[in-house]
């Protein structure tokens, strides 16, 4: 479970069920971009893919090497920064 804290400033992104990406040593402020897809679904992911800037990396996951997409197999997921998620939950499209 996160630090209280961080679902003080994140409400509606860890309403979705969201964790803090960790690297198991210390969270980091964002979530796993699969499984934002996966509480979004692909149409809102998609929009918010639209809005973001930056993602970041920090070592928490890497895709499986059987993953579908061969250019991924092995890579490290990419984390969406909580904030940029919580704003865009908050966004009356949303």
């Amino acid at each position: 479970m996160s630090h209280p804290m961080f679902n003080i400033r994140f409400p509606r992104s860890t309403a979705l069920g969201l964790e803090p990406v960790s690297d198991g040593t210390a969270e980091h402020p964002g979530f796993d971009a699969d499984e934002v897809r996966h509480k979004l679904g692909e149409k809102k992911f998609s929009k918010l893919m639209e809005q973001v800037r930056a993602v970041f990396c920090c070592g928490h996951r890497t895709h499986p090497d059987n993953h579908p997409d061969k250019s991924m197999a092995g890579t490290e997921v990419h984390c969406i920064y909580a904030a940029d998620l919580e704003k865009f939950l908050g966004a009356p499209h949303a």
